[in-house]
């Protein structure tokens, strides 16, 4: 059953691919803070020992999560060059490998939504590009995820769902 977004006016659009970027919508406006530069979600620290980002640090959401990460994931454990698409079909089909690196970036994106929710409090984030290849298969365990690392009261009625416009 495809969800879609209407009168919502507090909600959050993550957009997956080679980073990770975000739209943040409040009041049915979309959110610039003071420089124009608010929604650069991919750079919140999720791991401070983790992975160099493009951006000079370290462990940035955006380098646990997206299509680029999947497929360095997979290249690292077989020396094989995948696109994502052919990736994304792996882990539909059940293959172990794809199946660990996708619930691995599940974990993550989980944990920083659960971020999001309880600095935020949306009614709704919206996962768009590269992931809705997988969506059906990625988001229960994200909306497992962060229901464990969100408050309780900003989780309830709150969703994450497949952006329905691509």
């Amino acid at each position: 059953s495809e969800e879609i977004v209407k009168n919502v006016d507090d909600f959050i659009y993550l957009s997956t691919g080679i980073g990770l970027g975000g739209g943040i919508f409040s009041a049915g406006k979309l959110f610039r803070g003071g420089d124009g530069y608010a929604g650069e979600v991919g750079h919140m620290t999720i791991d401070p020992d983790g992975e160099p980002c493009m951006c000079g640090k370290r462990g940035c959401w955006e380098t646990l999560v997206g299509s680029r990460v999947a497929v360095q994931n997979y290249r690292a454990q077989t020396g094989q060059e995948l696109s994502f698409e052919e990736l994304a079909g792996l882990f539909r089909a059940d293959d172990p490998l794809s199946t660990a690196i996708f619930q691995k970036m599940a974990l993550a994106l989980g944990i920083g939504i659960g971020n999001l929710v309880n600095i935020f409090n949306p009614r709704c984030i919206v996962v768009g590009g590269t992931l809705e290849l997988v969506a059906d298969k990625l988001l229960p365990v994200v909306r497992d995820t962060f229901a464990k690392y969100s408050l309780y009261q900003p989780q309830q009625g709150m969703r994450v769902i497949p952006s329905a416009l691509g």
